[in-house]
């Protein structure tokens, strides 16, 4: 598995936990930033979406603060939390 797979794998299930709040499933990429561009999506989605990736990822184990941004900052974006993702399943993350 490579970061472009994870990206699609983070990317959609942020679509489907929008969807499931009932908002609209936003067009994302790598660089779209999660909490100042997605309508709505707030830390509680955060971890509903850690556990849905974990549970498609194969019950991997992930942090859960996968979705928080770093100290400091204010926002995090999918490319980020890919490179998370990768970094926790031991996965090359050199591919944008």
């Amino acid at each position: 598995m490579e970061k472009t797979e994870v990206v699609r794998k983070v990317v959609e299930v942020i679509g489907n936990v929008q969807q499931e709040s009932g908002r609209m499933p936003p067009d994302l990429t790598a660089d779209t930033y999660i909490y100042t561009e997605i309508d709505g999506f707030d830390s509680l989605n955060g971890v509903e979406a850690t556990v849905i990736l974990s549970e498609r990822l194969g019950n991997a184990e992930l942090a859960d603060d996968l979705f928080l941004p770093e100290k400091g900052h204010r926002d995090i974006s999918v490319g980020e939390i890919a490179v998370r993702v990768c970094d926790q399943l031991n996965v090359e993350a050199n591919v944008r």
